[in-house]
């Protein structure tokens, strides 16, 4: 309960309606949460240095989301082509007779 309010700020009512597994859950969650907000930060911190020492320096220079929904979309077609590799060798064996 102490970890609960402690780091969630879960009120004691809150905590003991969980099952335990639901407090694993949103433990876990709530640790991946913190994860990203350490993250972003740092990246932050990133960009700024970077906009402190660049002699010329466009918003493209530090993020573009062209080139990130690109990386996304090249990703799901390389998975998409694994996968049709993947079936296609699993398909030259025979499981059952």
């Amino acid at each position: 309960m102490f970890d609960a309010y402690r780091y969630m700020g879960m009120m004691p009512d809150e905590f003991l309606r969980l099952t335990p597994r639901e407090f694993t859950i949103i433990a876990e969650a709530e640790n991946e949460r913190k994860n990203d907000e350490m993250e972003l930060a740092s990246l932050k911190t990133m960009w700024q240095r970077q906009a402190y020492h660049a002699k010329r320096l466009k918003a493209s220079d530090l993020f573009d989301r062209n080139k990130m929904k690109r990386k996304s979309y090249d990703d799901i077609e390389d998975k998409a082509e694994k996968s049709k590799q993947d079936m296609e060798w699993l398909n030259r064996f025979r499981f059952s007779d």
